[in-house]
C-alpha cells in the first residue's frame, strides 16, 4: 500500500521550532530578585510575621508522633531568636545572632545537630532588609534562581550554594531554607496561630544523619529586650529576664 505524498511546508515548519523556543523561555522566566523579594516581604507582612514571636515547639525524630523533647522559642526579625529544650531532665539551648550560632547543653558549649535555622527571614518586611539578611548568612542577595523539588515550583532568593529561601511561585509562601552546610530545612504549610500564619512544623535534614521534625503547637505575639538574646541565657544559672 502507498501513501499520497504530503505538500512539506519549511516554513510551517520554522513556525513550530519558533512557537515551542517561545514557550520555553517563558517557562523558564526568573523574574528580577528584587522584584520577588518584595513581593516576599509584602506576604510577610500579610501573614503578620513581622514581630517578636514566642513559641511552644516539641522535637521529634523522622515522622515519629513520640517527642523526644519539649520546650519554647523566641524569634525576632531583627536576627536574634533562641530556642530551649528540655530532654530527659537536661537543658539544650540554642542562641542565633544573625550568622551566629551558639548552643550549650547543661551550661556547656557544645557542637551538635542544627535546631535552629535563620527564622527570620520569615519575618522581614522590607525587601532591602531581607536582601540584607540573606547576604549577611553568606548568599548573595540579589541572586534569585527557579528550584525544583517534587511537586514544588519555586523561587530561590540567594541562589544555590550558600544559604536560601525557597518560596512557592503561586503563594510566595516559605518552603525550605537551604544552608551551605548541605543542610536542608523543609517548611510545613502555613497555620493560623492566633492570626499569624506560620509553618506548622520544619523538617531539618542533612545527608543520610535522621530527620529531625520541630512542631509548632502555639505561637503568639511577644515583647523582647537586649536582655533577651544575650549570652548568658546559654548558662542556666544566668537567666535574663525576657
Amino acid at each position: 500500500m502507498t501513501f499520497p505524498a504530503r505538500n512539506f511546508n519549511p516554513l510551517a515548519v520554522w513556525a513550530l521550532i519558533l512557537a515551542f523556543g517561545l514557550a520555553t523561555s517563558a517557562l523558564a522566566y526568573v523574574p528580577p530578585a528584587k522584584q520577588v523579594a518584595a513581593a516576599v516581604a509584602k506576604a510577610n507582612l500579610a501573614a503578620k510575621r513581622n514581630r517578636a514571636l514566642a513559641m511552644e515547639v516539641t522535637l521529634h525524630r523522622d515522622d515519629s508522633a513520640e517527642a523526644i523533647a519539649s520546650g519554647t522559642l523566641i524569634t525576632d526579625p531583627s536576627g536574634n531568636a533562641r530556642l530551649e529544650l528540655r530532654i530527659d531532665g537536661r537543658v539544650e539551648r540554642h542562641l542565633r545572632v544573625g550568622a551566629r550560632l551558639e548552643t550549650t547543653h547543661d551550661g556547656r558549649a557544645h557542637t551538635g545537630e542544627l535546631r535552629l535555622p535563620p527564622l527570620h527571614l520569615l519575618q522581614l518586611v522590607q525587601r532591602t532588609s531581607l536582601q540584607t539578611a540573606l547576604a549577611a548568612l553568606g548568599a548573595s542577595g540579589g541572586a534569585i534562581e527557579l528550584g525544583y523539588d517534587d511537586d514544588l515550583d519555586a523561587y530561590v532568593l540567594g541562589g544555590r550554594g550558600a544559604t536560601s529561601l525557597w518560596v512557592d511561585m503561586e503563594s510566595l509562601s516559605p518552603v525550605r531554607i537551604d544552608l551551605p552546610t548541605g543542610i536542608i530545612v523543609r517548611l510545613g504549610p502555613l497555620e493560623s496561630f492566633d492570626g499569624v500564619l506560620w509553618p506548622a512544623w520544619l523538617e531539618i535534614q542533612h545527608g543520610e544523619a535522621p530527620r529531625v521534625r520541630l512542631l509548632f503547637r502555639g505561637v503568639t505575639a511577644t515583647a523582647t529586650s537586649p536582655e533577651t538574646f544575650r549570652r548568658e541565657w546559654l548558662l542556666p544559672d544566668r537567666q535574663p529576664r525576657p
